[in-house]
């Protein structure tokens, strides 16, 4: 956590680079020549004899830096270290893409978390995840993107937020405080001329490098005993902005950046069941689904049925799916007969039952959407089995798996067929609108043969 917090850092480095410059002129150049730095470790290490800069020259390049980021779209890889005493370093990387003005955005890449922020509202994705997102408002429509970052991120303060969103004034950090810039020296970053300040904060040391109108480097001790904070930028070339923006269009919108999270593997015929731990709704009995691997040759005649729930379903689009589903099971019990009695099917071979699995997926109001979903469920049930049948055992879980969404991505409802060995025999994507020919049809195709 301390890691994220002394990004804050960078937003103060900045607003000093924009608004201090040295209160005395550097001496003018004697002997040297400017450094060329390395990308990797300290990017820009001059020498004693490195030509000073005069207060001019440092207001041209903070100048260059303010309108470069004011008034143009950019893009910067930021690699943020924290040095330990101990010499240990812990290391956090992202990119940052800005469109200036309070009608910009900010797109932010954090590892595998996706974020971009317009005014007043923020959307997120995670990069392994292609069936969810989270839409957030912040607390005033009017809120431009870098304030809406830091009311809705944890604290993640960034240079390029600061100069493409900030006015004048800059709130300041206290993990960096009593900045002041003490001497000034010239510098050479990847062809561009450039500029280092160096100065003391009210702890330590600090150093600003900028170069080609942009920040490239920030350093700062953050406490007595020797904790030092380094602030790398690498600008890129921005590309299209329009192609900034999430599309989202056939991801369901979850309510919390923490739902945001890898799906995991697909799962897929002729694979294991995952293991399902569940309660049942009606009487919160535990339930587990899942299949026996030692349940032998026999195992792969006794057929079982699980209809996979959404908790947030519509409660007509729940029924007409359980329906479909029910219906769908006598034909196919029906086929099997005849399949038995030609010798198609092993004598054996039965569709045993059905049971559902409601995923709770969003949080608050669970018991309201679990009797929602129980009620559509017996409506169903009652409306196609025969007046004296028990309906189907209806079950939830907490979604820990996302085991809907991995067996096919984005769908209402799943229908799943096993064995007793837990195999997967077939896997059918439900909607309201689906047929009981076409879950028969499914079903069918994933019986085994005489032959298997």
């Amino acid at each position: 956590m301390r890691l994220l917090q002394v990004c804050v850092a960078v937003v103060v480095v900045c607003a000093v680079a924009v608004c201090a410059q040295p209160e005395e002129e550097a001496p003018p150049p004697t002997s040297g020549s400017p450094v060329s730095p390395s990308p990797v470790s300290d990017p820009a290490a001059p020498s004693d004899s490195s030509p000073a800069a005069g207060s001019m020259e440092v207001a041209a390049h903070l100048w260059a830096v303010i309108g470069r980021y004011r008034f143009a779209a950019t893009a910067d890889r930021v690699r943020v270290t924290l040095v330990q005493p101990s010499g240990r370093s812990d290391m956090l990387s992202f990119v940052v893409r800005c469109v200036p003005g309070a009608a910009g955005l900010v797109r932010l890449e954090l590892g595998e978390l996706i974020v971009v922020a317009r005014q007043g509202e923020m959307r997120a994705v995670h990069a392994k995840d292609p069936t969810t997102f989270v839409e957030l408002r912040a607390s005033a429509e009017s809120t431009g993107p870098a304030g809406v970052v830091r009311e809705l991120l944890p604290p993640l303060a960034l240079p390029q937020l600061s100069l493409a969103f900030d006015p004048a004034e800059v709130d300041w950090c206290p993990l960096v405080t009593g900045l002041r810039w003490e001497s000034a020296e010239r510098l050479l970053i990847e062809g561009h001329d450039g500029v280092r300040l160096r100065g003391r904060t009210d702890i330590g040391e600090a150093r600003l490098d900028l170069a080609g109108g942009r920040v490239r480097r920030f350093e700062a001790d953050l406490d007595t005993e020797g904790t030092r904070l380094i602030i790398e930028c690498e600008p890129f070339d921005p590309g299209d902005p329009a192609e900034w923006v999430l599309e989202v269009e056939g991801r369901r919108m979850v309510d919390r950046l923490e739902a945001l999270r890898p799906l995991g593997a697909r799962v897929r015929v002729g694979e294991r069941l995952p293991r399902i731990e569940m309660l049942t709704v009606d009487t919160q009995e535990e339930l587990v689904l899942g299949g026996d691997p030692d349940a032998g040759l026999a195992g792969k005649s006794r057929l079982h049925a699980v209809l996979l729930l959404r908790d947030d379903a519509p409660a007509a689009e729940t029924e007409a799916i359980v329906a479909s589903v029910l219906a769908g099971m006598t034909e196919c019990r029906r086929e099997l007969l005849r399949g038995r009695i030609d010798g198609r099917y092993a004598k054996r071979v039965r569709l045993v039952d059905l049971v559902g699995v409601i995923q709770a997926e969003t949080s608050g109001g669970i018991l309201d959407r679990l009797n929602t979903q129980a009620e559509a469920w017996h409506r169903a049930a009652g409306s196609v089995l025969p007046a004296e049948s028990v309906s189907p055992v209806l079950a939830w879980q907490a979604d820990g798996s996302r085991l809907l969404d991995r067996l096919s991505p984005g769908a209402r409802a799943v229908l799943v067929m096993h064995d007793d060995r837990g195999t997967i025999r077939a896997v059918l994507p439900m909607e309201a609108e689906t047929s009981s020919e076409a879950v028969r049809d499914a079903l069918v195709a994933g019986v085994p043969g005489i032959q298997e």
